[in-house]
């Protein structure tokens, strides 16, 4: 046996009998090369006595690389110090990840939320000088928070922002109605484009506007709330990032947008599993992990070839996963560390009484057993029943894993990409939560009042925007955040929560109100409904527990009792177990207390 060293990764020289011993070191095998190979220390470490002089060579080069990375992944200061606005200063971990950002033409921060990833990318750009071209996407409800930021930290007065927006007017013109000219309105909606050096777009504008985007040669591009991109298939993704789009003969290849730098910015670049990262992955390391998805998949996630195909939901191997985005691309710190004073966290189950609610109860059990064995059936390709019974406990974490990653489809994509059953099945399946979640609002309301007669301000995450609605009208004069609220009004509500001693509730739903605000005015958040993923939650749950937040946060899940959503809970919680394998160091962080 021999371990030799082709440039980009390690090559077993093996007979085809010893193949089991590489296999079982972490080896995998490279169908297009037909050879067995890696590109991690961890693999090579039980066979290095056979490696050559120029695999020796590599393993001491990418030892002492993957060191230094990982400590300036990890790193809380630095000596440098960075131009900064008169009047403001930097954090010193904020100062490390400006440091790590420069050095490299790809960098995702992935700060937990409330560590200052907006002031970093900011940073970023005082500090680049012929950095003047830059592009922000980010959700359309942030748009307005990012123009502050922006003028507020930059060091350059003469760098201006914009923002893409819409301008909607009424064209009058006459028409004559029973003998007399009346005026009647054409309502317009015009896209407007910023001239300006820095510009600010959403998605849904940035898909309207693609071709001149296109055009452009940019400085900088940065995607915040980047897990956005998590599927390769969906516009949005391809879009940024480009790739390929369609199958067989209607296959397109679709460019990226043009640009010197990427800064992607995600306090959860992995909402659930690792194939989630493949974009991110294969846009950043091109020639290592990045150059096949098989080779990733069969390593990270857990894949292995079931009767209806590649299964890939799963996942494997995260702590070298976790190694490998440090060393590679990423810089995270724990929150716990970088902001040490930051009181702890802590989650509490709440489980609601039925009594009343039986009937809701047997619809969504019924709606989700169904359409989960015509789901399963349908991945198999066969209309016969799965094989055996769900139990409550795999029928949870099998809710989770299948439709928790169609939840973040928009519409559009999942019209797409699931055949209609599949949609059927998802639809069903989300009024059926959505009529139990509004048949439990009674006691939603009372337990909301009771925290309220404290003098505590409360923020409460729903998912449905019928059931925010239904709470508002239960408390006039609360803070409310949804989809349908415009995205230049959703600031002035978490202003008004945050100034307005009046305002003792903000009522969002997780979409809308869980990324990008900070509401530390308040210490305790309820969750009235779940999301389908763990961080999903933890976003939300972010808003505030983060920086400027000085008491112990409270968080509370309101399930009733022996519905999906009281499994459910448990499920999702534990999940946050596999995210933190994958980006934090565990020993790091706080244990979170599950009442």
């Amino acid at each position: 046996m021999q371990i030799d060293w082709d440039g980009s990764q390690w090559v077993a020289i093996i007979p085809f009998e010893q193949r089991q011993v590489v296999k079982d070191s972490g080896f995998t095998w490279d169908p297009e090369a037909r050879k067995w190979v890696t590109r991690s220390l961890r693999c090579v470490e039980p066979v290095r006595d056979f490696a050559t002089k120029r695999a020796r060579t590599a393993i001491l080069a990418a030892e002492e690389q993957e060191s230094t990375a990982l400590k300036l992944s990890r790193a809380l200061h630095t000596t440098q110090r960075f131009k900064c606005p008169p009047g403001l200063a930097y954090m010193p971990f904020q100062e490390a990840g400006i440091e790590y950002a420069l050095e490299r033409p790809f960098v995702m921060i992935a700060d937990p939320p409330g560590l200052g990833k907006t002031i970093q990318a900011v940073g970023v750009v005082n500090n680049s000088p012929n950095c003047r071209r830059i592009l922000i996407v980010c959700p359309a409800s942030l748009k307005i928070n990012w123009s502050r930021e922006f003028d507020t930290w930059k060091t350059d007065s003469s760098l201006t922002v914009g923002i893409v927006t819409t301008v909607k007017w009424n064209e009058p013109y006459k028409v004559e109605i029973d003998g007399k000219l009346k005026t009647k309105y054409l309502a317009h909606t015009d896209d407007v484009f910023p001239d300006t050096d820095v510009v600010i777009v959403n998605h849904e504008l940035l898909k309207r506007h693609l071709e001149r985007l296109r055009d452009e040669q940019w400085d900088l591009i940065v995607v915040d709330e980047s897990h956005y991109l998590t599927n390769p298939e969906a516009d949005r993704t391809l879009n940024i990032l480009g790739g390929t789009k369609g199958k067989g003969k209607k296959k397109v290849k679709v460019p990226r947008l043009k640009t010197t730098r990427f800064l992607m910015l995600s306090g959860t670049p992995m909402l659930s599993r690792p194939r989630e990262l493949w974009p991110m992955i294969k846009a950043a390391d091109p020639k290592g992990w990045g150059r096949n998805y098989l080779t990733y998949a069969y390593r990270f996630c857990g894949a292995y070839t079931a009767a209806f195909g590649l299964d890939d939901t799963g996942s494997s191997n995260l702590p070298e996963l976790q190694a490998y985005l440090r060393k590679t691309f990423m810089i995270r710190r724990p929150k716990m560390e970088a902001l040490k004073d930051l009181p702890p966290k802590r989650r509490q189950i709440i489980e609601l009484p039925s009594n009343g609610l039986q009937r809701q109860l047997e619809a969504e059990q019924a709606s989700f057993s169904q359409n989960l064995k015509e789901f399963e059936a349908l991945a198999r390709g066969t209309d016969l029943p799965p094989p055996e019974e769900k139990t409550w406990t795999n029928l949870a974490e099998e809710i989770e894993r299948r439709f928790g990653e169609i939840s973040r489809l928009d519409y559009e994509d999942r019209a797409r990409f699931l055949r209609t059953p599949e949609n059927i099945a998802f639809e069903e399946i989300s009024t059926a939560r959505k009529e139990l979640a509004i048949a439990k609002l009674p006691m939603v309301s009372e337990h909301l009042t009771n925290l309220m007669a404290s003098g505590e301000k409360i923020i409460c995450f729903v998912y449905h925007t019928e059931v925010a609605e239904a709470l508002r009208q239960l408390f006039p004069g609360c803070a409310y955040i949804t989809g349908k609220v415009a995205s230049g009004k959703r600031q002035a509500e978490v202003d008004r929560f945050r100034e307005d001693p009046e305002c003792q509730l903000m009522i969002g739903n997780i979409n809308a109100a869980g990324v990008g605000h900070t509401m530390t005015a308040s210490s305790i958040v309820v969750f009235a409904e779940l999301a389908w993923t763990p961080a999903e939650m933890s976003q939300a749950e972010d808003r505030a527990w983060r920086h400027g937040q000085k008491n112990a946060v409270l968080v509370q899940h309101l399930v009733v009792e022996d519905s999906l959503d009281s499994r459910m809970v448990t499920v999702l919680i534990e999940k946050q177990k596999d995210l933190d394998a994958a980006l934090d160091d565990v020993a790091m962080l706080p244990d979170f207390a599950v009442n």
